[in-house]
């Protein structure tokens, strides 16, 4: 074999190895799922971490007094800034007084996902934190993520479904379908299911969705949560006298 194709076989290795952790990576870096950590089985948080996070906090709240908007909303997390644009954020941050800011406690909640409390003019207010490999990343209010699904659709019995969005909040999941009902009859989605940590199921709040005949309807399926990332819905459909239209589910 001469140099140029073991230059070559070279290159060809290198590529491939690219090819497959750089997806791996950027999962990694997006996918907050892989951030939180285990869930937490009790005690407190340590000094180490204490330490950390409260520093960080302070400089966070540094940065907003001298109204360095960009710098502060540079460390919240990648979901939250794909969710809330630079000016949603500054807006929100209305609702985070900080003429007297005095940290109270930090509560993990996870391996790296924490509850910071602090107290401002005797109010109490919450931020969720993570840190994970050093780093320290702000989210407002509840919200962990969002996922877009681009043409996510299924059809059985003359009923297109399709998956346009999900978020994922501290303690409720919504997932967002477009549910084109072409029938004579009205159709009804029940059993409405999440598959958690396995197999594990969750149940909608609400029991059941009415899509009228001939209609297009947006449909937004609620599930109570607890710091959760489901891997699965799963649903049923049935007509007005409750024949079973079909059982159609979604990789989430």
């Amino acid at each position: 074999m001469n140099k140029i194709m073991k230059v070559l076989l070279i290159m060809i290795t290198i590529l491939i190895l690219l090819m497959i952790t750089v997806p791996r990576y950027v999962d990694r870096k997006v996918d907050i799922s892989l951030k939180v950590g285990e869930p937490w089985h009790g005690g407190n948080v340590s000094v180490m971490e204490y330490n950390v996070i409260s520093r960080y906090f302070h400089y966070f709240f540094n940065l907003v007094e001298e109204q360095d908007y960009e710098h502060a909303y540079a460390m919240t997390t990648l979901q939250y800034r794909l969710h809330d644009s630079l000016e949603d954020f500054i807006k929100k941050l209305e609702s985070y007084p900080i003429d007297s800011f005095i940290l109270k406690e930090v509560l993990p909640l996870s391996q790296n996902l924490f509850q910071v409390k602090y107290i401002n003019n005797e109010v109490e207010y919450s931020f969720l934190t993570l840190l994970s490999e050093g780093k320290m990343e702000i989210v407002l209010g509840d919200f962990l993520e969002e996922k877009q699904y681009d043409d996510v659709n299924k059809t059985k019995s003359k009923v297109k479904y399709h998956l346009k969005k999900t978020e994922n909040y501290t303690n409720q999941f919504l997932v967002y379908l477009e549910v084109d009902n072409k029938r004579d009859t009205d159709i009804f989605l029940q059993d409405l299911t999440l598959q958690v940590e396995g197999h594990r199921l969750k149940e909608a709040i609400q029991e059941r969705y009415i899509v009228p005949k001939k209609q297009l309807k947006e449909v937004v399926l609620e599930f109570e949560m607890n710091f959760e990332f489901p891997a699965q819905i799963q649903f049923d459909t049935v007509d007005e006298k409750g024949r079973h239209l079909g059982t159609v589910s979604f990789e989430i």
